[in-house]
């Protein structure tokens, strides 16, 4: 059968899979099933984290801005990882932006 959110979407992410059932049951009703489009920013340095993101589909590229105004790639997250690390530690910023670079799903977590 596998994981579901509450309206009953499949769940794909590696980290949410890989929670033991009551840590997945305290994060499920703060979820938010969302679509990802192409060069969507999920947020940008260096304005504060409100989400963070699991990804289910899709590719979302971590770039920082150089001195000379240039993006640079700095990581990549796929369904294997989470956007948006540092709200894991309470924080609300980042030094780095995140992109969208191949459409898909997740699920959005309020910080």
């Amino acid at each position: 059968m596998g994981r579901t959110d509450i309206h009953g979407n499949l769940v794909y992410n590696r980290i949410l899979l890989a929670l033991p059932d009551d840590e997945y049951d305290v994060l499920l009703p703060h979820l938010e099933f969302v679509e990802l489009r192409l060069h969507q920013s999920l947020h940008e340095f260096p304005d504060g984290l409100e989400y963070g993101y699991f990804l289910n589909f899709g590719l979302t590229s971590l770039v920082i801005v150089t001195n000379d105004s240039r993006s640079v790639e700095v990581g990549i997250v796929g369904r294997e990882g989470f956007v948006g690390t540092p709200i894991a530690a309470g924080l609300n910023r980042t030094p780095y932006g995140a992109v969208v670079q191949a459409n898909g799903n997740g699920f959005r977590l309020k910080s």
